[in-house]
This record gives structure tokens, C-alpha cells and sequence, in this order.
């Protein structure tokens, strides 16, 4: 199989998962729910993944290395009090936008758990590796210890972000408009 054919194959697989887990929910979906889905056989399934557990997670590491390259892309541009530039979200959003399905089912009430925690957890490693970072949480955020303070602002930035991702496209607000709210509550210290 050539390289073309096999990550087609493979995107096909992952689209007909993703919205499988969002019609039945995960626990309930099976490799043959996905054959019949992808009309592939079982053998073309497990040509790629060893059962949904190894699709999920493959899923899940390809989303979080995305995120992370947009966020990597935009080290070093800071936007006033906030470690993460406007524009760097505004790139994340998009990512976000082109794997809506992916995001989806991946959040919703019916998917597996974890998401968002992984999610959280690459921001959390990203940031850290700023210099200013742990500096600015303290100057910012006064008497709140700094990883009290972290995981607020985690939580905000999270938050923010998977309400946004849980709706359909055509219910989101433009990534310019939640990338300037996730500055905002960034930036807006806390009151010790």
C-alpha cells in the first residue's frame, strides 16, 4: 500500500470513529461498528491500529502535537501581560476548526475522558518552558502560591477553549474574538 493510499485510508478510519463516538458514545463503539462504517474490512483496520484503544490514542497524540506546534510557533511573542500571543491562539483556534469532528467527539459527553487534561497538560509544559512564565504568574497573581495561580490560569485558558470547541461550527464566535477574551482573562490578576 502506497504512502498516499495508507494515510487516506487511515483519515477515513479516524473521520468514521470520531463520528461514531459522538452518535453511540465510546465505550459502545467496536472495531466492526467502524468497518461497517469505513466499508473496510476488520483486516484494513487493524492493518493501521491495534483496536480503538490504540486509534484513540493515536488520535489524540496527532490533535496534541498540532496544538503544540501552534503554540510553539508563537514562543517569544508575548502580548503585553499575557504569555501567549493573540495571534498564536488565533492559529490554535483555526487547527481546532479544521479537526472540529475530531475535537468533538473527542469532549463530548459521550467520548472517552482525558481530552481536555491532556490538553491542559501540554499548555502547562508549553508555558513552562517560557522564562518569564513562572516570574509573571507571581508578579501578576501577588499572595496566591505560584501553583495555585498556574492552575487558575490553565483553567481559564481551558475552559474558555473547550466551551468554544463543544459547539457546532456554526454556533462558534470567531477565533479573533476568543483569542482577545482568553487574553483578557489571562491577564486580569487574581484577588488575594
Amino acid at each position: 500500500m502506497n504512502e498516499k493510499k495508507r494515510e487516506q485510508t487511515k483519515a477515513i478510519i479516524k473521520e468514521c470513529f470520531a463520528q461514531l463516538v459522538i452518535d453511540k458514545g465510546f465505550d459502545s463503539v467496536t472495531v466492526s461498528d467502524i468497518a461497517r462504517a469505513t466499508k473496510f474490512n476488520r483486516g484494513t483496520f487493524y492493518l493501521h491500529y491495534l483496536d480503538k484503544f490504540d486509534l484513540l490514542e493515536k488520535l489524540e497524540d496527532d490533535l496534541l502535537k498540532g496544538f503544540k506546534e501552534k503554540f510553539e510557533a508563537g514562543v517569544g511573542k508575548t502580548y503585553g501581560l499575557c504569555l501567549m500571543h493573540p495571534d498564536t491562539i488565533v492559529s490554535a483556534m483555526n487547527f481546532a476548526l479544521k479537526n472540529n469532528l475530531f475535537i468533538k467527539a473527542l469532549i463530548s459527553e459521550n467520548g472517552p475522558l482525558g481530552f481536555i487534561e491532556k490538553f491542559k497538560l501540554m499548555l502547562r509544559e508549553h508555558l513552562r518552558t517560557q522564562r518569564a512564565y513562572l516570574t509573571t504568574l507571581s508578579r501578576r497573581f501577588g499572595n496566591v502560591p505560584k501553583e495555585y495561580a498556574e492552575e487558575i490560569l490553565l483553567a481559564r485558558v481551558t475552559s474558555i477553549l473547550a466551551l468554544w470547541m463543544k459547539k457546532d461550527v456554526s454556533e462558534k464566535e470567531e477565533p479573533r474574538t476568543i483569542a482577545d477574551m482568553i487574553v483578557r482573562f489571562a491577564t486580569d490578576p487574581i484577588r488575594a
